[in-house]
C-alpha cells in the first residue's frame, strides 16, 4: 500500500491529470444519465386524520372513524384497500 502512495507523490503531475479525467468523466455522466433512469415515483397513498378532543376511543370509531371510511369508499373508486385506527381523541384512516 506505501507503494502505491508514493507513487502517486512522486508522480504528481499524473495525479492531477487522472483526478482531472476522473471528474471530467463524472460530470460527463451526469449530464448524459437519460430521464428514465431517475424517474418521479408518486406513492399512491392519503392520510387522514381527525380530533375529537375527550371522546373515548369508542365513540370516536363510531362518529368519526366509520363515517369517513363509508364516505371514502364511495368518492374513491380505484381504492384497493382502507385501514383506520381509533384512539382516545384521534381518528386515523
Amino acid at each position: 500500500m506505501y507503494k502505491l502512495w508514493q507513487f502517486f507523490v512522486q508522480h504528481n503531475r499524473f495525479s492531477y491529470l487522472l483526478m482531472v479525467a476522473l471528474a471530467s468523466f463524472g460530470f460527463m455522466s451526469l449530464v448524459l444519465i437519460p430521464k428514465e433512469s431517475a424517474p418521479e415515483v408518486q406513492v399512491p397513498v392519503g392520510v387522514v386524520t381527525t380530533v375529537l378532543p375527550g371522546a373515548p376511543a369508542a365513540d370516536v370509531e363510531s362518529l368519526v372513524t366509520n363515517e369517513l371510511e363509508r364516505g371514502l369508499i364511495g368518492a374513491l373508486n380505484e381504492v384497493k384497500s382502507i385501514t383506520s385506527s381509533s384512539r382516545k381523541g384521534v381518528s386515523s384512516v
